[in-house]
């Protein structure tokens, strides 16, 4: 919320009520006075732009995410040097009487993805920081991102703006820093309202802005701090908008500065007067005399007391707080869908599964759209780098799937009476189907939730109304005592399936075991886009070669790389894989650590595009993996559970697939041949990563391909590795990589315990235990698979297939 114009008022009109300070300063003079740690209520989404996500990150290749928790960690680091302790608080909601206004910011975000993609297509490069979009789920990744650092962070169950202020009043806070006009309407008490944008962060921990006084704009203006709340009101903020107030403004200004001209209308009110009465005065509308009732008790903070009385009668029937976006009950109202008649009611969901879920999202251990479901039946998304006409589907339309099943965990569907009760309604795969196909009734809060998603061609004039489907696991969908509450192992391994499952993933519980913690996710979502047939085999090596390399990611921080439009939605449609996937990590009671689920362990957007442009021109998977056993066999890994092939089939086909003698220089998609011209050269001490055609790589590295893969067993048999990166586990490994070409299926090697184990399994149990120490000797019988190993001899046709190959190469 803000108030129209008050902002820009001050700025230029009140320079005195701008005033330069020092928080380390202050903050010393606070402790010495008040015996305690300063604090200081941070409004998380205000940082974002300028503090977060600063001018120095590329934001067009979809995320730079390490660099993005480096900036978080530097920010807390930077007040705490200061003496001062910073408690976040994230906006949680959006109320229902500023849907037009959220709306509205939507379409114009919208045309403004319109204009970078067409800059991006006529100049290949980033667009300058006027039209920046930050990447997806950057609001959501902070908020996780600074708790796990150890930040108290928080999440509104009302605008987040009154709650911040709520927070300093009650807690005798420091301040607040923010860049929101309301915190001059605020009585916050000794709190002081600082400048997020005016915030400069400096290196001998001195840190300074502008501390806005409230106090100087009141005698500027000739009113009383407790006019302010009025003054805003009469100004216009999100909640009654400025337009239904133009006609009054040019009856009370009649020319003159506006902002003045309310002062001087204020002080002409007579003391006894109602809010209802001002209301009248301004619009004979019953709309618009509820709307500034609404606003006025905005602003007016528990155990505060308003100057300008409001009706007993008009704060119990239209209370300021009890909207819709503030998870109030919704009306029984009747709505219609293109398919069906859709009604509305309140979900009817457990009173201690509410606590907990309460619980949860105001202490960010859940993500907002969880509770917004399981109280109003309703969710919103933003705007992505997304293309219209684009061979890419939106991100809100392909996920939906898995937000389906998202719904119908919460809600119960599928859940079967043997299970227990649950609430929601008791349907299976086969009644969901005939509910859409019969145009049976579907009711938003027990089968079904109201969704507001900004994509490219959305008219959001209605929601979209997205089903409620349950999960196929074997006894019905699990109710959400059970996920939420269930004690035991066995618990544990419930929560994990209810994921799998709602992500759509059918990788066999065998090789899940064996992908390290920090890359399920990766694996799990790049495994639902190739199921979706949008991603291209090549595209998810690109993804799965940037996880394993991204760490190296600061040798890029300088470089330009040329952008791709398609690749820029790729990682758009990823990350917001991501986000998504943690929704279904929270509904099902965190199967896997929240921590391991943030983008920043395997993923950065730029270092991605850069891959990406590199696979697509042919280069070799071997060189792009660093030349590295343990990426190579972590790649090939990745690859079989993204793939999902059997394991015979896989084994016969990674080489072939993968090896870098194998991958062309042309691929086909969409049913055309394109022939790609993007290899790079050594990166050298250049600002700019050049390209040139595939094979000029080979000639001048004066190498042949073959040379480039192991070509004995012993050299390939190399000890795991392991590593910590902060709280997480990330685990990479050296195992047994035959050559390329070979073929390994149904070949046996024999540990020194005597047991028979594949390679690929040997591999992945050395994974699973995680060991630091160099395995014990391995001795494989090849008597029967002589011929497919390395060094072996060849049959004639394969000899000859490999000469005419080199004959071709040489050409």
């Amino acid at each position: 919320m803000g108030v129209k114009g008050l902002q820009t008022y001050v700025e230029k009109n009140c320079p005195d009520a701008r005033e330069k300070v020092n928080l380390r300063s202050l903050a010393q003079d606070y402790q010495a006075k008040h015996g305690k740690t300063p604090v200081l209520v941070v409004d998380g989404l205000s940082c974002l732009r300028d503090h977060f996500y600063h001018g120095g990150l590329a934001w067009v290749y979809g995320g730079q995410w390490q660099e993005y928790r480096a900036s978080l960690r530097n920010f807390v680091q930077n007040f705490k040097s200061a003496g001062i302790e910073v408690v976040f608080i994230f906006d949680g909601v959006v109320e229902k009487s500023k849907r037009p206004v959220w709306i509205s910011r939507r379409k114009t975000e919208l045309k403004t993805v319109k204009k970078i993609f067409q800059y991006i297509r006529s100049t290949e490069k980033e667009p300058y920081r006027n039209l920046l979009r930050l990447p997806p789920g950057a609001g959501m990744f902070a908020g996780l991102g600074l708790k796990s650092l150890g930040v108290r962070v928080y999440h509104s169950l009302v605008e987040a703006d009154r709650e911040i202020a709520e927070f300093a009043f009650s807690s005798d806070c420091f301040g607040i820093l923010s860049q929101d006009s309301d915190f001059l309407i605020y009585d916050m008490g000794a709190a002081s309202y600082f400048s997020t944008q005016n915030l400069k962060r400096q290196k001998n921990n001195h840190i300074t802005t502008v501390r806005y006084r409230v106090d100087v704009l009141c005698e500027h203006l000739g009113l009383e701090q407790s006019d302010l709340p009025l003054l805003a009101c009469l100004l216009g903020n999100d909640v009654i908008p400025h337009a239904k107030l133009e006609n009054f403004h040019a009856r009370v200004s009649q020319g003159s500065p506006l902002i003045p001209a309310l002062a001087r209308f204020i002080n002409g009110l007579p003391p006894d007067i109602t809010v209802p009465d001002i209301a009248r005065m301004i619009s004979s509308s019953l709309t618009t005399v509820q709307l500034f009732v609404q606003a006025m008790l905005s602003y007016v903070l528990p155990g505060q007391t308003a100057k300008w009385p409001v009706p007993v009668s008009m704060i119990t029937k239209e209370p300021a707080l009890e909207l819709e976006g503030t998870h109030a009950q919704l009306k029984g109202e009747e709505r219609k869908n293109s398919k069906c008649p859709v009604k509305h009611v309140r979900p009817d969901i457990r009173a201690e599964i509410l606590l907990e879920a309460k619980r949860r999202h105001q202490n960010t251990e859940n993500i907002k759209a969880i509770y917004d479901i399981l109280t109003v039946a309703e969710g919103d998304s933003g705007v992505y780098l997304e293309e219209e006409d684009s061979a890419i589907p939106p991100t809100t339309v392909f996920y939906r799937p898995i937000r389906e099943k998202l719904h119908g965990v919460l809600y119960g569907v599928g859940v079967k009476p043997l299970t227990g009760t649950a609430p929601g309604v008791d349907l299976c795969s086969g009644q969901m189907s005939k509910l859409l196909i019969s145009g049976e009734e579907i009711v938003v809060g027990r089968n079904a939730a109201k969704d507001w998603s900004a994509h490219p061609g959305a008219k959001l004039k209605e929601p979209d109304i997205i089903l409620a489907k349950p999960l196929d696991m074997p006894g019905g969908t699990p109710t959400l005592e059970a996920l939420w509450f269930g004690p035991g192992a066995r618990n544990v391994a419930l929560r994990w399936k209810a994921f799998m499952d709602g992500m759509f993933c059918s990788i066999p519980t065998e090789r899940q075991k064996f992908i390290p913690k920090n890359l399920k996710v990766l694996v799990v979502i790049l495994h639902y886009m190739v199921r979706q047939r949008v991603l291209e085999g090549w595209e998810a090596d690109a993804f799965l070669i940037q996880a394993l390399v991204c760490t190296d990611w600061h040798k890029l921080r300088r470089r330009k790389v040329p952008v791709d439009p398609r690749a820029v939605q790729l990682a758009a449609l990823f990350v917001k894989g991501v986000a998504v996937a943690i929704a279904m990590n929270c509904a099902c009671s965190w199967p896997l650590a929240m921590e391991s689920c943030l983008p920043w362990w395997f993923f950065d957007g730029k270092y991605f595009h850069h891959v990406y442009l590199l696979v697509r021109s042919g280069a070799p998977v071997w060189d792009l993996c660093g030349r590295s056993e343990s990426r190579w066999q972590l790649f090939q890994l990745m690859k079989d559970c993204v793939s999902c092939l059997g394991p015979d089939e896989f084994s016969r086909q990674s080489g072939e697939r993968n090896s870098p003698s194998q991958i062309p220089g042309t691929f086909q998609q969409s049913g055309e041949r394109r022939e790609e011209a993007a290899r790079p050269v050594s990166m050298g001490s250049s600002d700019c990563v050049s390209y040139s055609q595939p094979g000029d790589f080979w000639k001048r590295s004066g190498k042949t391909r073959q040379s480039e893969t192991p070509t004995s067993l012993e050299q390939s048999i190399n000890r795991t590795q392991k590593k910590t990166v902060g709280s997480v586990s990330m685990v990479t490994f050296d195992s047994v990589s035959l050559k390329r070409s070979g073929k390994i299926g149904g070949q046996t090697c024999k540990t020194d315990h005597g047991k028979s184990e594949t390679p690929t399994q040997q591999a992945g149990n050395r994974l699973q235990k995680g060991a630091t120490k160099p395995v014990s000797k391995v001795t494989f019988d090849v008597s029967a698979r002589q011929k497919s190993l390395p060094g072996s001899a060849m049959s004639s046709e394969q000899s000859k297939k490999k000469k005419r190959n080199r004959k071709k190469r040489e050409k």
